[in-house]
């Protein structure tokens, strides 16, 4: 079923709108990390999401706005690594709006992002996150064919996928 799905790169004008789906994307987290909010009532800003914006055009950090059927379905942060043994991109953060959940935005935007970005990728979910691993491994399977890899990491226990997206 295609829902539409278009993904946006924010543009300085749009940062706002980064920045608001961020305290939502935190508000999601705090059922898996201690996140506490601030006494103005809004989480911290993400550390360097502004880099998202501003560096766009140099291709190192690049932020998308996910849009299913027009509307505002979440966002996407890519970074593209130089020299890293893991991979050439690293999926930063990824999130949908709860109500586009389960109905194959997040899944239909991941797959674009993959066709964009041809190289090695890796992707990490927090330990205790199990339904964005069941989530990531499913996708991931779905646009490799199942050829991936997956480790779990000493120290923190995060869960982290590799693979290949070149043709």
């Amino acid at each position: 079923m295609n829902m539409g799905v278009v993904l946006e790169p924010v543009t300085a004008g749009q940062s706002d709108i980064l920045h608001n789906l961020m305290q939502l994307y935190f508000y999601d987290f705090t059922a898996f990390l201690d996140i506490q909010l601030e006494e103005n009532g809004r989480f911290q800003p993400y550390p360097g999401l502004d880099k998202y914006v501003a560096e766009h055009g140099n291709g190192l950090h690049q932020a998308f706005i996910i849009r299913s059927s027009g509307q505002i379905a979440g966002f996407a942060l890519v970074d593209q690594l130089t020299a890293n043994p893991e991979g050439d991109y690293y999926m930063a953060e990824f999130f949908v709006v709860r109500r586009f959940r389960r109905r194959g935005v997040g899944r239909q935007a991941a797959m674009k992002l993959f066709g964009m970005f041809q190289g090695r990728w890796f992707v990490s979910q927090v330990a205790n996150n199990t339904p964005a691993q069941a989530f990531w491994r499913s996708t991931i399977a779905g646009f490799t064919g199942g050829v991936y890899t997956e480790k779990v990491r000493p120290i923190s226990g995060n869960i982290v996928q590799f693979f290949n997206t070149e043709k």
